[in-house]
């Protein structure tokens, strides 16, 4: 017998592309499916889509409504809930290729993965595609290519066992979740394929703007980022460092057009004195190189080369690339 997938949808006043959402993953080439929607105490038409697809699904949808507590909890309550041999997560507003779960599904079977991760792509509100991710295996960035939680098929008592979660903060909440659970795994598998429809939508639940002011809770994520890997024994090294330290790296990089020089100079001191304090082989990182990791973005890997490597460089870069941000 086919194993059945469970699919977790933490949903907030998404009733503009829920049917899109939910017609995506009904539609699906493969049938065994669970599909568990957390209604995060919407206030729009959200509860009674749900209500209605829910008496229409021939017992495939398990509504539940709550009071708002935020994605990460819903998801939470959603993997507490899932009973499929299979998990995967499916934002609201975004949908699936029909083929997306099947493809995900033999991937798994054929390789007994405990995570398989493929890539993604970004439709605009006219459905034009804007840019696209794709991700080729053979590479050494890989597995952390797709660092959110979705666009990934987990096998659902590896989860429940290691007791993965998402972490209820504005930002870095899949993190907590994906880099723990990647790097704990038997056997991540990555996936050319494009399957996950990702619509940016600003208003989502998945989207909080990133800014400086963020910076302290950003490296307190880090912080219990850290604290669960080593709780679980994985070592700080290889791959699971380099994720860490582009983490940083990547943070002020975006943050660097909606702040002041002074302020890029404090928030850099601020991960640099973390990094010192929690990984003090940091800036032993071997994936910190122009040319590594294979598969991920130069600019990424010069970046990071610059963060630890040359500090100085990568401040005068992290300036000049926030006064561009700040006169767009």
């Amino acid at each position: 017998m086919e194993q059945t997938v469970s699919i977790v949808i933490a949903s907030y006043n998404a009733d503009t592309y829920l049917k899109r959402c939910l017609d995506s993953l009904l539609n699906q080439t493969y049938p065994n499916l669970e599909i568990i929607v957390i209604d995060d105490g919407s206030t729009d038409g959200t509860a009674d889509i749900l209500d209605t697809y829910q008496r229409e699904s021939g017992g495939r949808l398990i509504v539940v409504h709550q009071a708002n507590r935020g994605a990460a909890k819903a998801r939470n309550r959603g993997i507490g809930i899932a009973q499929g041999e299979l998990l995967t997560f499916v934002d609201a507003d975004d949908y699936l290729d029909r083929d997306f779960l099947e493809t995900y599904v033999r991937a798994q079977r054929n390789t007994d993965a405990d995570v398989v991760c493929g890539g993604y792509r970004r439709p605009d509100a006219n459905g034009s595609i804007v840019s696209e991710m794709s991700i080729d295996p053979n590479t050494e960035w890989a597995p952390y290519a797709m660092t959110a939680g979705c666009a990934k098929l987990y096998r659902t008592s590896y989860i429940h066992d290691g007791g993965f979660r998402f972490l209820p903060v504005d930002i870095g909440e899949d993190l907590f979740f994906t880099i723990p659970a990647i790097a704990s795994a038997a056997t991540v598998h990555t996936l050319s394929y494009v399957g996950y429809n990702y619509y940016f939508n600003t208003g989502s639940a998945s989207n909080t703007k990133l800014t400086a002011s963020r910076t302290s809770q950003f490296v307190s994520t880090l912080d219990l980022i850290t604290d669960d890997l080593t709780d679980r024994g994985v070592s700080l090294d290889g791959l699971v460092l380099h994720v860490i330290v582009r983490s940083a790296a990547w943070f002020l990089l975006n943050t660097a057009g909606d702040s002041s020089d002074d302020n890029l100079h404090n928030d850099t001191n601020q991960f640099v004195s973390w990094l010192d304090r929690r990984i003090p082989n940091w800036r032993d990182d071997e994936y910190a190189t122009p040319r590594r990791p294979t598969g991920d973005a130069l600019a990424n890997r010069l970046a990071v080369w610059l963060f630890v490597h040359h500090p100085r460089s990568f401040s005068v870069a992290l300036k000049l690339y926030g006064k561009v941000g700040r006169s767009r």
